[in-house]
C-alpha cells in the first residue's frame, strides 16, 4: 500500500504503464520466495505526485522510485512478525454521500480569471525580442546594451541615451515576465474551471443529490484495510488511521 500517482512512465513508452508500481513489484518478487506475487493497493494519493515529475532536465523514468519503493517494502517485511490468529472480520456498506455543488467555486474561479486578464499589461516586446533581450541584460547588468565605451562616452559628453534605453528595456522586461506568470496562473485557473464544470454538468445530468460509495473494511488480527471507490487525499487517509478503532 502506497499513496502516490504512478505517472512518471519511462522514456521509451507512451500511455499507461505499470510505472513505479511495476518496478516495485519486480524488486519484491525477485527477492522473496519463488512464486511470490506482489499486489499493489493505491493509498490516499489524491494530492500526491512523484517528486520532480515535471523536471525538464532529466528523462522521466519510474524505475528509480519503483526500486526505492520495492526496497522499502522488503525492509518492512523483515520487521513483520507472523502470528496465528482467528481474529477475522469484514464490513461492507454502501454509503450515500452528498454530491458537491461547484457553482460558487466556479464563479469564484471565473472572477479570478477576469482579475488576471485585467492584470495583463502591454509591452513593446514579443517572444522573439524578449528572449535575446533577457539574456543580454542577464549577461551584463552594468553595460547590457553596448560596449562599456559607449556608456562612458555618453557620460563624458553629458548624455544618457544608453541609460534611458536600459531603463525602458528593463521596464518592458519586468512587465513581460509579470505577464508570463499571470498567464501561467490563468492556465491553472482555466484548467480547474473546466474540470469543475465537467463535474457539475455530470452531477446535474444525473439529477441526484447523493452518490453511492461502496465501502469495504477488512481486519485480520492487527491488520486493517479500508477501501473507498474514489481518489481520496492524504489528510482523509490520515484521519481514517487516527480514528480507526
Amino acid at each position: 500500500n502506497f499513496a502516490c500517482h504512478p505517472i512518471l512512465g519511462t522514456p521509451r513508452t507512451a500511455g499507461n504503464t505499470a510505472d513505479m508500481t511495476g518496478y516495485a513489484s519486480a524488486v519484491i518478487e525477485d527477492n522473496l520466495s519463488p512464486g511470490t506475487i506482489a499486489l499493489f493497493v493505491q493509498g490516499c494519493a489524491g494530492d500526491i505526485n512523484p517528486i520532480l515529475y515535471k523536471d525538464v532536465n532529466v528523462p522521466r523514468h519510474a524505475e528509480h522510485l519503483g526500486n526505492r519503493l520495492g526496497l522499502s517494502t522488503l525492509k518492512a517485511i523483515r520487521q513483520i512478525e507472523c502470528t496465528t490468529t482467528n481474529d477475522f472480520s469484514m464490513l461492507h456498506k454502501t454509503l450515500k454521500l452528498p454530491r458537491a455543488d461547484h457553482t460558487s467555486r466556479i464563479a469564484s474561479l471565473q472572477a479570478e480569471q477576469d482579475r488576471l486578464v485585467q492584470a495583463l499589461t502591454g509591452t513593446s516586446l514579443n517572444l522573439k525580442t524578449f528572449v535575446p533581450l533577457l539574456v543580454k541584460y542577464k549577461l551584463s547588468e552594468k553595460y547590457p546594451s553596448y560596449y562599456s565605451h559607449g556608456y562612458l562616452h555618453d557620460q563624458l559628453i553629458g548624455r544618457d541615451d544608453w541609460e534611458r534605453l536600459d531603463a525602458e528595456n528593463r521596464k518592458n522586461l519586468e512587465a513581460y515576465i509579470r505577464n508570463i506568470h499571470t498567464m501561467e496562473e490563468l492556465t491553472r485557473v482555466k484548467t480547474n474551471v473546466n474540470l469543475l464544470k465537467r463535474h457539475q454538468a455530470k452531477s446535474e445530468a444525473l439529477n441526484a443529490t447523493t452518490v453511492d460509495a461502496e465501502i469495504l473494511g477488512l481486519r485480520v488480527g492487527e491488520f486493517t484495510l479500508v477501501t473507498f471507490p474514489g481518489e481520496l487525499t492524504v489528510q482523509i487517509g490520515l484521519d481514517i488511521k487516527q480514528n480507526a478503532p
